[in-house]
């Protein structure tokens, strides 16, 4: 049976046609090769630090704390801010106090440099902040914890628990004068913050569990 010419040329056509659209649909565009690394690389990497905000560029405003406010709030609670503590066999649960009109979670915790052999163990207030990342001291409370004259930006501290040694910065800027407990800590630490309001409006515990 014979074919016309131009049937012929449409088969062919159509066939070709066919194989683009299959080889097409095998390949994605690039972009979505390069989401799907992306999106492969976040999903692997245990630290999250594809999406991690760099210290340099992290900030939070905290304007109702302040050094004087950390003093009255040791004075208050009869555990003075910078004062000499000493590490407990069972270094949790911690009281917390649930602080002024903006309801800040502060927790005295004792603190430790542990770049230095033999160095002094001090109570230290912090304001228990989920949203930062980072774990950060005040120029004031690094002085008492490692000395006058620092250099580096980063220190070592042991943080009520003596044997979980947690990475602080310096805090700057819009918190420079707040000593923070973040999200890194509070995972290290493998912490939960537990309210019990029907007991208690004004304190919380940070506890183990």
């Amino acid at each position: 049976m014979l074919i016309p010419r131009s049937i012929g040329v449409s088969v062919r056509a159509t066939s070709k046609v066919l194989q683009s659209v299959r080889t097409n649909s095998e390949k994605k565009p690039s972009k979505f090769n390069d989401l799907n690394s992306l999106c492969s690389q976040e999903s692997t990497s245990s630290d999250g630090s594809l999406l991690a905000v760099p210290y340099k560029d992290f900030d939070v405003l905290i304007s109702d704390i302040d050094e004087k406010e950390l003093d009255e709030i040791g004075a208050a609670n009869h555990i003075e801010n910078l004062s000499i503590g000493s590490f407990s066999s069972t270094p949790f649960p911690v009281l917390g106090r649930v602080h002024g009109r903006n309801l800040r979670l502060m927790a005295p915790l004792v603190c430790q440099n542990v770049e230095a052999g033999n160095s002094k163990i001090f109570n230290v207030w912090f304001l228990v902040n989920c949203g930062s990342p980072y774990t950060c001291l005040t120029v004031k409370s690094l002085e008492k914890l490692v000395g006058h004259g620092f250099s580096h930006q980063l220190h070592n501290i042991a943080i009520q628990d003596p044997e979980r040694y947690i990475e602080c910065h310096i805090s700057k800027t819009d918190f420079a004068n707040v000593n923070i407990l973040g999200m890194d800590a509070i995972q290290q630490l493998e912490l939960s913050i537990d309210f019990n309001w029907k007991v208690s409006k004004n304190t919380f515990y940070l506890v183990r569990k």
